[in-house]
């Protein structure tokens, strides 16, 4: 009797330390929301962020973001982000091996491109990957991104000519040891993997492995597949990056079904 009674003390004085650790969590939920907001915006250059809610979760070793509205000071209507869902968390299989680094998750992500957007890009000085996003996950989480994954997410990049819009839907993407925590240096440590819907009616499906440490450059060595594109439909967009898209002798509705495996390349920015 007398044992099973410390039992059930104990256990309530953990409960109760449970409830303790949380009520003082929620406490401090605003004013880490005020300061997290007030360094992602002075990191960043040329873009600003509102952060809707933050919840810290002590237990975890996380946060989660809440609402997140991503707009281009040039252009700020429409946002180019909205993020109603951002975990960032201490990533525990690479702390087992002595490393600290952290997972973050988007869950359904939309992101907003227009002309204009991609025309200040284009014509500024310094490319997306100079204007502080790695310092601003920096504020958000003070490790390391090590894992990323986005659910769902969805990609609209708006054309003003005759073709409409071109857009991504139920984008799938995975990256891990992002910061080559397991592998050896010189190598493509990094799996990826990208899944996607163009068009509503092309299946893109892409999978490799990344060097995101690589210098100059991140390094890429990936095998695509799209099957069911109509060219005709991403053709106006096509022309903003040089390339002159022109269906000929297709199929009955213009679709074509395409793949290429083993592509190698260097990108022309880090990610």
């Amino acid at each position: 009797m007398l044992r099973r009674r410390w039992r059930w003390i104990v256990a309530g004085a953990v409960a109760l330390l449970l409830v303790v650790v949380v009520f003082r969590a929620r406490l401090v939920d605003e004013p880490v929301r005020r300061r997290v907001e007030a360094g992602v915006n002075a990191a960043l250059d040329g873009y600003s962020v509102k952060i809707g809610k933050l919840r810290v979760h002590p237990l975890g070793f996380g946060v989660v973001l809440s609402d997140v509205v991503v707009t281009q000071d040039a252009y700020p209507d429409p946002p180019v982000a909205t993020l109603p869902a951002l975990d960032a968390s201490v990533q525990w299989t690479a702390a087992i091996r002595g490393k600290l680094v952290a997972d973050f998750e988007l869950r359904e992500p939309k992101l907003h491109v227009d002309l204009r957007n991609a025309t200040k890009e284009a014509t500024d000085k310094k490319s997306v990957a100079e204007r502080g996003w790695q310092e601003a996950a920096f504020e958000i989480f003070p490790l390391k991104i090590n894992e990323l994954k986005v659910t769902d997410g969805t990609f609209t990049y708006v054309d003003p000519g005759p073709g409409g819009p071109v857009r991504l839907t139920h984008v799938y993407f995975t990256a891990d040891n992002i910061r080559n925590v397991r592998s050896r240096e010189g190598t493509y440590p990094s799996p990826v993997h990208l899944s996607a819907w163009l068009q509503d009616t092309a299946r893109l499906q892409a999978d490799g492995d990344v060097d995101f440490l690589a210098i100059p450059h991140t390094a890429v060595k990936a095998d695509f597949q799209m099957v069911d594109l109509d060219m005709r439909t991403v053709a106006p967009a096509a022309r903003h990056a040089g390339a002159d898209i022109r269906v000929a002798g297709s199929p009955p509705g213009g679709r074509s079904s395409t793949r290429r495996s083993g592509t190698s390349w260097r990108s022309p920015r880090c990610v």
